[in-house]
């Protein structure tokens, strides 16, 4: 009688603790749980509903195409502009990337940056959605911080030509140091200025 009930209530997706059931890779399935007290089980009303995943079945060509996406170059192209239906007011336009990510080639760990993007557009103005693509694209790059602020200045100048431009990486701290690159080509006192700065935390 034991047994059958057992078997019922496997059928039916519950199982005893430490008997994990089979989990298809990368879904979700909800079991239940049976708890077993003193030798006695509490049935329906000691049933314990719990959500697994199984994370180390990855399968193989989906981690290929991940890692494929993330090592594809990164060039100005992937920058695109749109015209500037109000070249003829001046204003400025400011963008704040919150989510840059690059690998350090020390370490290879991951570094998080929030990117600062203020410039007075001429012609042209930056399309969003390349500028996100374009960012996202550096994660699999191995680079220095002001390697990194450097090539995405000089892209960014290339693709949309703005009058002036100013940018910031500002870097989450790490051993204690927070570190800022800075660069601008924005006139001051009649001549272009490249800033560079990094403080100690």
């Amino acid at each position: 009688m034991a047994s059958t009930i057992v078997d019922w209530l496997r059928r039916g997706g519950y199982e005893f603790p430490g008997i994990r059931p089979p989990v298809a890779s990368g879904r979700f399935r909800t079991r239940r749980v049976l708890p077993v007290f003193g030798g006695s089980r509490a049935w329906a009303a000691a049933l314990v509903p719990v959500c697994t995943m199984d994370m180390t079945q990855r399968p193989a060509n989906s981690a290929r195409r991940v890692q494929a996406g993330l090592r594809r170059p990164v060039t100005s192209a992937q920058l695109h502009h749109l015209e500037n239906a109000n070249r003829d007011k001046l204003f400025t336009c400011l963008h704040i990337c919150p989510e840059v990510t690059s690998l350090c080639p020390v370490t290879n760990a991951p570094d998080f940056a929030t990117l600062r993007i203020e410039y007075e557009p001429a012609a042209y103005l930056v399309e969003l959605k390349s500028l996100r693509d374009y960012l996202v694209a550096f994660r699999g790059v191995e680079t220095y911080h002001e390697e990194l602020l450097n090539r995405i200045f000089d892209d960014f100048v290339h693709s949309v030509e703005p009058t002036w431009v100013s940018m910031e990486l500002q870097v989450a701290v790490r051993g204690g140091i927070e570190s800022r690159i800075i660069r601008s080509n924005r006139p001051t006192n009649g001549s272009n200025k490249a800033l560079y700065q990094v403080t100690g935390g």
